[in-house]
C-alpha cells in the first residue's frame, strides 16, 4: 500500500468533524446550564444579594430538606428492579465499593493521613454526578432505553455516601468506647442522617408499592426541582468565596492541590471510563447497559458529597474546585466517550 493510503479524504474528514461537533453540542446543552446557575451564585455573592452567613444557611436547606426530598422521589419514581436488573446491579455494587476501599487506601497512603480528609479527598475520584449530569446525557446518547440502566447505576451509586457517612461517624467517636459499641453508634447516627434516612425510606415505599397521594408528589416534585438550582448556587457561591480566600488549599497533604486536582480527573475522566470498559467487557449485561455503565463512570464529581462535606466542615472548598473543574474538563472528555463507546458497542 502506498504511504498514502492512512490519508483520511477530506469529504470523511469533514463528515467525522461535524459528527463530533454535533455531540459537542447536545453534551453541552446540558453541562452550561450547570455553569450557569453556578455562575448567578457567585454573582448573588458579589452583589452582595447573598452574605456569607445566607449562603451557610442554603447549604443547611439544601442538605437538611432539599435533596433528601429529591432523592425520596427519585427512589420512589424509580424502584429498583432487582429480578430484572440484578447481573447490573451487582456488578455495579461491587465496582463501587471496590473503589472506594482502593481509591481510600491509595489517599490515605499518598495524599493525607487524617482520615476524616482522606474520606472525601478519595470521594472525588470515584463519585460521579450521575442524576444532575448522567441520566440526561445517557439518554441523549443512547436514547429513551437507556434511562432505566442509569437510574439504576445513579441508584446503587448511592452506597457511596453511606460509606462515606460511616467512616466519618466511626472517626470522629470517642476511642474509649467499646470497638462494636462505636460500630453500632456510627451506623444509627447515619440511618439518622437526612439523606440516609431519605434513601432508606424511599427504597422501602418503592419497593412495597405504596402508592403516593398526588398532594404529595407535586409538592415533592417542586421541592425536587427546587434543589438542583439552588445546590447549584450554593456551590457557585463557595467558588466566590474560595476566590478571596487566600489561604492555602492543600493543608495537611503531601502535594500541592493543583497536584491532586489533575491526578483526580485523570483517574476520575480517563482512568476509571477504562477500567469499567474492561469490567463490563467480561459481564452478563447487555450492550447497551454496558454503554451506559461506562458512560455513568466517566461523568464529572457530583454536587452531592460537597453538601456531605460542608455539614461536616471537612475538605469544603476542595470539593466546590473538583465539582467546576471536572465538570469543564467533561465538556472534552464526554462528546469522546460518547463516540467511542457508539463504535465499540454498536448502541
Amino acid at each position: 500500500m502506498g504511504r498514502n493510503s492512512c490519508i483520511i479524504p477530506p469529504a470523511v474528514f469533514h463528515i467525522r468533524c461535524a459528527y463530533m461537533f454535533d455531540i459537542f453540542i447536545k453534551v453541552a446543552s446540558v453541562l452550561v446550564p450547570v455553569f450557569a446557575i453556578m455562575a448567578l451564585g457567585g454573582y448573588f455573592m458579589y452583589a452582595k444579594i447573598l452574605s456569607e452567613q445566607g449562603s451557610n444557611d442554603l447549604k443547611s436547606m439544601v442538605y437538611k430538606l432539599l435533596m433528601p426530598v429529591m432523592i425520596f422521589l427519585y427512589l420512589v419514581k424509580n424502584p429498583l428492579d432487582f429480578n430484572q436488573s440484578l447481573p447490573f446491579i451487582k456488578v455495579t455494587f461491587v465496582y463501587v465499593t471496590v473503589l472506594s476501599v482502593l481509591c481510600y487506601v491509595g489517599v490515605y497512603t499518598f495524599l493525607y493521613r487524617d482520615m476524616r480528609t482522606c474520606v472525601f479527598s478519595s470521594t472525588t475520584f470515584i463519585f460521579p454526578n450521575n442524576v444532575y449530569l448522567g441520566i440526561p446525557i445517557c439518554a441523549f446518547a443512547f436514547g429513551d432505553s437507556a434511562i432505566l440502566p442509569a437510574v439504576i447505576f445513579s441508584i446503587v451509586f448511592y452506597v457511596v455516601p453511606f460509606y462515606v457517612l460511616l467512616a466519618v461517624q466511626f472517626s470522629g467517636g470517642n476511642p474509649h468506647i467499646p470497638i462494636l459499641t462505636r460500630i453500632w453508634l456510627a451506623f444509627w447516627r447515619v440511618a439518622a442522617n437526612p439523606i440516609m434516612a431519605a434513601a432508606i425510606t424511599g427504597v422501602l415505599w418503592g419497593r412495597f408499592n405504596i402508592p403516593m397521594p398526588v398532594v404529595m408528589d407535586r409538592s415533592f416534585g417542586l421541592i425536587a426541582d427546587a434543589n438542583k438550582m439552588l445546590a447549584l448556587l450554593s456551590v457557585g457561591a463557595s467558588l466566590y468565596s474560595i476566590y478571596h480566600d487566600k489561604s492555602p488549599m492543600h493543608t495537611g497533604a503531601k502535594i500541592g492541590f493543583g497536584t491532586e486536582l489533575i491526578l483526580a480527573n485523570a483517574v476520575k475522566m480517563i482512568v476509571l471510563p477504562s477500567l469499567s470498559l474492561a469490567l463490563v467487557s467480561f459481564s452478563p449485561i447487555p450492550p447497551l447497559w454496558k454503554a451506559v455503565f461506562v458512560l455513568q463512570s466517566a461523568m464529572p464529581f457530583g454536587v452531592f458529597m460537597y453538601f456531605i462535606a460542608c455539614t461536616e466542615r471537612v475538605f469544603v472548598r476542595q470539593l466546590a474546585v473538583h465539582v467546576l473543574v471536572s465538570t469543564m474538563v467533561a465538556m472534552v472528555t464526554l462528546p469522546i466517550g460518547i463516540a467511542v463507546l457508539w463504535r465499540v458497542f454498536d448502541v
